[in-house]
């Protein structure tokens, strides 16, 4: 599944929005995802956790609020899963812009990296 698919997933609902702090070039987001949430559904019945493409379709989306440039077409580089997302879980995503139409993220739990990489746009 690519970012884009995952438009299509069914209750496909943001997560709870706990704090929001923006500057010219940064945005840091604390958010938590429901444990109904349709990502976690099959993934994995016993230990649920929220996918990669989830958590960069997250990131896009939030990013979108802040950035208009940020990429709908990009380029994904230098992209770590380092922890797994589980539900209820308070996540920290932090984007900065690093160019034009460039990003580097960093989600995390705790203090300790989930997911970390740079989105680079590209013409579509």
């Amino acid at each position: 599944m690519t970012v884009d698919d995952a438009q299509a997933v069914p209750n496909c609902r943001d997560p709870e929005l706990l704090a929001w702090e923006v500057a010219p070039d940064s945005l840091v987001a604390e958010v938590v995802f429901p444990p109904d949430g349709e990502w976690f559904a099959g993934h994995f019945p016993d230990f649920p956790v929220l996918p990669g493409v989830a958590q960069l379709f997250y990131l896009r989306r939030i990013a979108r609020r802040v950035f208009a440039d940020f990429p709908d077409a990009g380029v994904y580089r230098r992209i770590k899963f380092r922890r797994l997302v589980r539900p209820n879980e308070r996540v920290r995503l932090e984007v900065v812009r690093k160019g034009l139409r460039a990003f580097s993220f960093t989600m995390s739990v705790g203090g300790a990296i989930a997911s970390s990489g740079m989105v680079e746009g590209v013409d579509a």
